[in-house]
């Protein structure tokens, strides 16, 4: 099995006695036996099994799946830790690899050290999408266009907030991509004059993409919003791609539905294109979206790279804010989608 990191809780521990050694010592052992519960209960949570960990004369010894990060192990030891007493002082990276964190208890004066040494990880990239903006301009929205990190915007044509996020877009050097309405299988849709159906000719459709790529004349490319009828469609997206490749622009199929052709058509053409791995918020939750964002890295590294899509929502953005150190220590670069486009 791959380890991941393995967990000393060693030095078993730093004790500095003073007055009553005894029932100082007493208490230390109840305070060492509150960490070390902490600590298993962590395993529990990650699904460690009991042959993993060990009882060393320096303490506790954990071997970790690949998958299960430092990071993550150490968040779940904090919030086990709170209510004890104990908490973690310090979390330091000694080495590449090695990383301290230092527990104190106040109580008895004790400082626990445990050495964490952690897999080295083969770099990996994602792209991470945030589909429907221009229906609103307020925080959410410019905190997505000023994330810290290289993510894509795709923006709805013809919409009140449309064509401001788009300039905004682009003075911040952001890829962004059209997100083009098209036909859904099931769902509501409203004919507003860009929506491409499968009952248009290719001179509608046509006319429909140029209109929205003379109001967004910046996006670097095109992803279906809706659109598992069209996106199914192999004439629709005949013309829809050839319109693209006429101006070297690409295209990400949204995956809506498992029957989509349009990749396949675009790789037929030689388009540059990508799809859809996994969408991030289809449930509006940040314990979901955490969820997701885990799935997102493991795809990552079984396949080098991995592209996501999410919705321009306050929970999807909070998520991705808290979630880069934790994809950082996994090896997962963000990459733009003019970027990983190219990847191989």
């Amino acid at each position: 099995m791959t380890i991941s990191a393995i967990f000393f809780a060693v030095l078993r521990f730093v004790v500095i006695p003073y007055l009553f050694p005894d029932e100082k010592n007493a208490r230390s052992e109840i305070v060492i036996e509150e960490v070390d519960s902490a600590v298993r209960a962590v395993c529990v949570g990650l699904n460690i099994p009991n042959e993993k960990i060990s009882q060393q004369s320096q303490g506790l010894e954990i071997i970790v799946p690949s998958k299960v990060t430092v990071y993550r192990f150490v968040k779940l030891l904090e919030y086990q830790l709170s209510g004890t007493g104990s908490e973690i002082l310090a979390f330091v990276q000694e080495s590449g690899d090695r990383f301290v964190a230092f527990i104190g208890n106040r109580r008895v004066k004790l400082q626990y050290t445990f050495k964490i040494i952690s897999e080295k990880v083969a770099k990996a990239r994602i792209a991470v999408i945030i589909d429907d903006f221009g229906y609103s301009y307020n925080n959410t929205v410019t905190d997505f266009l000023s994330f810290q990190k290289p993510i894509t915007i795709s923006i709805i044509p013809g919409l009140k907030q449309s064509k401001k996020i788009a300039q905004i877009a682009k003075l911040g050097q952001k890829d962004f991509l059209i997100h083009m309405p098209m036909e859904p299988l099931n769902e509501s849709y409203s004919d507003d004059g860009f929506i491409l159906l499968s009952l248009h000719d290719p001179a509608t459709l046509r006319k429909r993409m140029r209109k929205a790529m003379s109001e967004l004349p910046h996006a670097v490319g095109m992803n279906n919003h809706q659109g598992s009828r069209a996106t199914s469609d192999p004439h629709l997206m005949d013309t829809v791609l050839g319109e693209l490749q006429s101006r070297n622009l690409l295209f990400i199929d949204s995956r809506t539905t498992s029957a989509s052709v349009a990749y396949r058509i675009a790789v037929q053409k030689g388009i540059p294109a990508a799809q859809n791995n996994i969408f991030l918020d289809q449930e509006d939750s940040r314990d979901y979206i955490r969820g997701q964002v885990e799935k997102l890295a493991d795809l990552a590294h079984q396949n080098t790279k991995a592209l996501a899509i999410g919705h321009v929502r306050e929970n999807t953005l909070v998520v991705l804010q808290e979630s880069i150190e934790y994809l950082e220590l996994r090896g997962i670069e963000f990459v733009s989608i003019s970027q990983y486009i190219n990847l191989p």
